[in-house]
Order: structure tokens, then C-alpha cells, then sequence
């Protein structure tokens, strides 16, 4: 049970990036799209410890090398190096916090730090995952609700897309003055969004987008664009 507990815990490190990114992006991410890189996080750091525990013939070691390595993953990729560097950086550091560890021979306090990080990573998964849980149960009460419209004498809508047109306080840095037209929109009892921001850059998507009320990521050919 306990070399359960020490190989898997390192990869519930490994995997939360991966879910506490995709709860924070629920309307942009679909589960498909992080079904492999979770795969990966989680498979990866279990095979790690499989074969460094072959190497040091020590549960407790083989598990603190393995998140030693993970979070240092993590850490080395935020430094923003070119590919080559990074990997190398990520190797050196591992193989000197790896060695270190290796030496290490009070097995009683390897134990203590792997029960703290095993009851961490519990404490710290649980969060992403409540999030999303959560997220996703609102999702679906919300697309249950049904509109009734209870007049039938509905008033004419008018959406109103200057294509290329840049918002009021964009023009004026320009030295382009439009208050006038927009007083009279607002006299007319148009809505207008003052701080409004399109979603693309390109007609073809910013529309759609604005249309659907949701990003168009997920269409064929966007990769293209």
C-alpha cells in the first residue's frame, strides 16, 4: 500500500498545472483537449519511480526524486528558455537534487517528507477538481433553463457592427472625434459598450464569435488562420 501511496502521489503533482489551468479556462477547454497531456503527467512520473526505485532499491527515495523532477519541470519551464536549454537545465538540476537524495540515508525522515507531500498533493488536487465539478454542474443547470417570452409585441433589435471601426476613446488618441455620433445613438436609446473589445483580430472569426456568444476555436481550419 505504501509504495502505492509514494508512486502516485507524484503524479497527482504532476497533473494539476494541467487541471487547475483548465478550470480556470473551462469556456476555452473542452476535456478531450487535456485528455492526452493528462495521460502523459500522469503516466510519466509513475514510470519514473518504477525505475529509479530499481536503481536505489528505496520506495521513499525513488518517490522524492520523482517529484523533485516533476516540480522542477514546472519551475524550469517558467524561466522562458529556448527548448535545448531548458532541457538541459531541467536534467543538471535533477540529477544534482537526485544524487543528494540518493545519499541520503535517514529512510524514517524520507518517509515523514513522503507522507507530507503524499497528504499535500491530496489537499492540493482536490481544489482544480472541485472547481471544474462545480463549473460544470452550473453549466448544465443553466442549459436546462427554458425562456418564455411573455410579450408577444417584442421590440425590433439592431446590432450594429462598424467593421474595422475602432471604439470612442481608441479614436480620440488618433485625434478623431465621433461624440457626436455616438450622442446620438445614446439619444435614440442605443446601447453602446464603451470599453468593448473584439475577440479576433479578423472579421470572419470576431463575428461568428460575437454571434454565438463563444470563442470559435473549435472550428476546422482556425489553425490556419
Amino acid at each position: 500500500m505504501k509504495k502505492i501511496i509514494f508512486a502516485i502521489y507524484p503524479s497527482l503533482i504532476s497533473i494539476f498545472p494541467i487541471l487547475f489551468l483548465f478550470s480556470r479556462n473551462r469556456g476555452e477547454l473542452w476535456i478531450p483537449d487535456i485528455s492526452f497531456p493528462l495521460f502523459l503527467a500522469f503516466i510519466l512520473p509513475m514510470f519514473l519511480f518504477c525505475i529509479i526505485q530499481i536503481f536505489t532499491k528505496s520506495e521513499s527515495k525513488a518517490s522524492i526524486i520523482t517529484i523533485s523532477t516533476v516540480i522542477l519541470f514546472y519551475i524550469c519551464r517558467k524561466l522562458d528558455l529556448s527548448f535545448p536549454f531548458f532541457i538541459g537545465v531541467w536534467i543538471v538540476l535533477s540529477a544534482i537534487v537526485g544524487m543528494r537524495i540518493f545519499r541520503e540515508s535517514r529512510e524514517k525522515f524520507l518517509e515523514t517528507i513522503n507522507k507530507l507531500f503524499a497528504i499535500g498533493s491530496c489537499i492540493l488536487i482536490l481544489f482544480p477538481i472541485i472547481s471544474i465539478v462545480t463549473l460544470s454542474s452550473q453549466e448544465s443547470d443553466s442549459s436546462i433553463i427554458q425562456l418564455h417570452v411573455q410579450n408577444q409585441s417584442c421590440p425590433d433589435v439592431y446590432y450594429i457592427i462598424l467593421d474595422e471601426y475602432a471604439r470612442e476613446d481608441v479614436l480620440m488618441m488618433i485625434g478623431y472625434d465621433n461624440s457626436d455620433f455616438i450622442d446620438k445613438l445614446r439619444d435614440r436609446d442605443f446601447y453602446i459598450a464603451n470599453k468593448s473589445t473584439s475577440n479576433y483580430a479578423w472579421t470572419c472569426c470576431s463575428l461568428p464569435s460575437s454571434l454565438n456568444m463563444s470563442y470559435v476555436d473549435f472550428f476546422d481550419g482556425m489553425e490556419s488562420l
